[in-house]
């Protein structure tokens, strides 16, 4: 969906639903500032040859956050089709264990997938981000495992866009 500002002056406010609310722009992105807190609605600005500014509706990003000191073994709730962007954990002393990111898949266990296995060696951040798309129906979940047996507080993030 594309909406097109007639003029060259952004004012801040764009209509949304039939209403206006306050919007940020940073580096070519608007973002909504409505829903605070895990769901950020953001799209992409641009200016037409004719000087129009065009807002373009790219996703809804929606990161599942959890810390602790204990081990991670947390899964998303999501409700929506989705993509998964990236899962991120950091740890603030170095560790040594397996981390595994899987999808327990809507169609039931015969389809639940392991779609990253690593081994951490000493290390205190790990970004994994799939190397192609990967598009999941409603009801599947994504789950982060690791066994954290050094007790190390840490802040895990599986951060998906909503289709």
């Amino acid at each position: 969906m594309t909406t097109v500002y007639e003029g060259k002056e952004f004012k801040g406010q764009f209509p949304h639903d039939g209403d206006s609310h306050p919007v940020a722009v940073v580096a070519g992105l608007v973002t909504d500032t409505r829903t605070p807190g895990l769901t950020n609605s953001y799209n992409l600005v641009s200016v037409s040859s004719d000087g129009k500014l065009e807002v373009s509706t790219v996703g809804t990003i929606f990161e599942s956050t959890r810390t602790g000191s204990e081990a991670i073994a947390f899964t998303t709730g999501l409700t929506n089709d989705f993509r998964l962007d990236h899962v991120r954990v950091h740890f603030t002393t170095a560790t040594s264990n397996g981390l595994t990111i899987t999808v327990n898949d809507v169609d039931g266990s015969r389809y639940d997938t392991i779609l990253n296995a690593v081994m951490l060696n000493m290390d205190t951040d790990y970004v994994w981000i799939p190397n192609s798309t990967l598009m999941f129906k409603r009801g599947s979940e994504i789950t982060l495992d690791y066994v954290n047996s050094g007790s190390a507080l840490y802040g895990a993030k599986i951060v998906t866009e909503i289709l």
